[in-house]
C-alpha cells in the first residue's frame, strides 16, 4: 500500500517539475527579423494617438517610467516584450520614443495581439 500511495503521489507530482525551471526563452520558435517603425508608448498612443516628434517628450518620460511600449510599422501596431525577463525595455527603447528606431527579433501573435519580442534595439 506505501509503494501505491508513493507512485502515484510521484505521478502526481511529474508534470509539475518542468515548471520549476523559468529559464525558457521568449520567441524562441519563431523567426528572427528586423522592423523599423516608431516607438510608442501605449499609455498615450491607444487612447488618444499620442505619437510623432511632438509627442516625442512625452513618450520618452512614459517609457522610462515604465509605460508599455509600441512599435508602429507601416500602420500595424506591434507590443514590445523582452526576449528574456531581465531585458530592461525601457532603459533600451526610451530614448526612442516618438522616433524610429531598428528592432531586432521575434514577431508572434497570441489572443489577436501582435507582439514583437525584442533581441536587439539600435539607430535605424
Amino acid at each position: 500500500m506505501k509503494i501505491v500511495s508513493w507512485v502515484l503521489g510521484l505521478s502526481l507530482l511529474v508534470p509539475f517539475l518542468g515548471l520549476a525551471d523559468q529559464g525558457h526563452e521568449h520567441g524562441k520558435a519563431a523567426g528572427m527579423t528586423t522592423l523599423v517603425g516608431e516607438v510608442l508608448d501605449l499609455n498615450c498612443y491607444v487612447p488618444h494617438e499620442g505619437q510623432g516628434k511632438e509627442h516625442s517628450k512625452c513618450a520618452i518620460k512614459c517609457i522610462v517610467a515604465g509605460a508599455p511600449v509600441g512599435l508602429l510599422v507601416e500602420g500595424k501596431v506591434y507590443l514590445l516584450i523582452g526576449k528574456d525577463h531581465d531585458m530592461n525595455l525601457a532603459k533600451m527603447l526610451g530614448p526612442f520614443g516618438g522616433q524610429n528606431a531598428k528592432v531586432s527579433g521575434a514577431l508572434t501573435e497570441k489572443g489577436g495581439v501582435r507582439f514583437f519580442i525584442v533581441h536587439k534595439v539600435e539607430k535605424p
